[in-house]
């Protein structure tokens, strides 16, 4: 990202939709441990403060704007990310080409954060909220592949974005409420065993139930009524 480019190593997240990197020098957090050296923005010619920001807010995003620049916060279940709003260039890695470059790319320049994305960078959100890089891309689709989820260097474990994406193998529905994406549960089953739960509380209906897809956790919960 940047220029003169710096590599960035971030874990994508489809909880959320804010695109945000440990920025200057952050503070506590996962940013004393990234994988790469922190991104400077004051090294970067083609780094700009976004100042009117509110068409970028929601409620997860929080924004607080002047005249010369949009502070962020944005919560998550186990952590935080916050500072300032802004636009930079990005180049992805790409297994077909050099690269994609992409400028004008609104991210946040986090100076202080704490996520279960331990040892990254940042997080590359792919949620559908306005300023998600779906929605800047204006592709609207998406697909990921990881073969091997032990091994980082793995060349086949892959994000596409894009049109008109091959798909294999099984596949199930899933719906958009909100700003996530939801898949119905036809029911749970424990140690082989079947829950005595009505699918219908599975199902979600009315902004309730279903199962959120979020790939930025690490594990799966369930509220206290379908257990």
């Amino acid at each position: 990202m940047s220029e003169p480019p710096v590599q960035q190593t971030v874990a994508f997240d489809t909880g959320s939709s804010l695109f945000w990197v440990h920025c200057d020098n952050p503070v506590g957090g996962d940013g004393e441990y990234s994988l790469d050296p922190p991104y400077h923005s004051a090294r970067s010619s083609t780094f700009s403060n976004l100042a009117d920001c509110h068409e970028y807010c929601n409620n997860a995003t929080q924004c607080f704007c002047d005249k010369k620049s949009c502070k962020y916060y944005m919560q998550y279940g186990t952590g935080f990310s916050r500072e300032i709003l802004a636009f930079e260039r990005f180049i992805f890695k790409s297994s077909h080409n050099k690269g994609s470059l992409i400028n004008d790319v609104v991210l946040g320049c986090s100076h202080e954060a704490e996520t279960a994305a331990n040892n990254y960078n940042g997080l590359l959100e792919l949620g559908i909220a306005k300023h998600s890089l779906l929605s800047q891309l204006g592709s609207g689709e998406f697909s990921d592949c990881i073969e091997k989820l032990g091994d980082s260097n793995y060349d086949k474990n892959i994000l596409i974005v894009g049109k008109n994406l091959a798909t294999g193998g099984d596949s199930t529905p899933f719906q958009i409420d909100g700003f996530k994406y939801y898949a119905d549960l036809e029911g749970i089953s424990f140690r082989g065993k079947m829950l005595d739960i009505d699918n219908e509380q599975l199902k979600i209906s009315n902004h309730k139930g279903g199962a959120a897809f979020d790939s930025g956790a690490s594990y799966s919960a369930i509220q206290p009524m379908a257990k």
